[in-house]
């Protein structure tokens, strides 16, 4: 797939995360995302609207985690399994990973922030890396 060309793909999975927070899972073969690329996510008839990518396997099942808050978002929660979403990306810069295994790694993050470096986080640890996580929440 062409980074800036819109591919037609078939959700295959919908994972109700919590309350206004879903992960969507669809294949896409022949490009691997780095951790902290995001992709365009078309919603036919609705927007397009950029997604951070918060998983993404050797299999080529790619996932994004919406957050309703928007007209678009609000389409994306309404979707199932089996409908079809256009993807453009990966795009944009990954993050920074040290050529070393012996840095200091320290991940902070907050509510639905912490979707990419969900895919960061396991990136490192399947390449041996040790780190650290922070994570914040808003209660009520």
């Amino acid at each position: 797939m062409t980074e800036n060309t819109i591919q037609t793909v078939k959700i295959s999975r919908i994972i109700n995360d919590c309350e206004g927070v879903k992960t969507i899972i669809f294949k896409i073969t022949g490009t691997q995302p780095k951790p902290g690329q995001f992709v365009m996510i078309w919603v036919p008839g609705v927007d397009e609207v950029p997604m951070s990518i918060s998983a993404c396997d050797e299999a080529g099942n790619w996932a994004i985690t919406v957050k309703n808050v928007g007209e678009c978002t609000e389409a994306l929660h309404e979707l199932k399994v089996n409908d079809y979403i256009g993807v453009r990306g990966p795009l944009g810069n990954c993050f920074y990973i040290p050529p070393h295994k012996d840095y200091n790694i320290f991940l902070v993050g907050g509510g639905i922030g912490m979707a990419p470096l969900r895919f960061l986080a396991n990136h490192l640890k399947t390449s041996g890396y040790t780190f650290k996580a922070v994570q914040g929440a808003k209660v009520e």
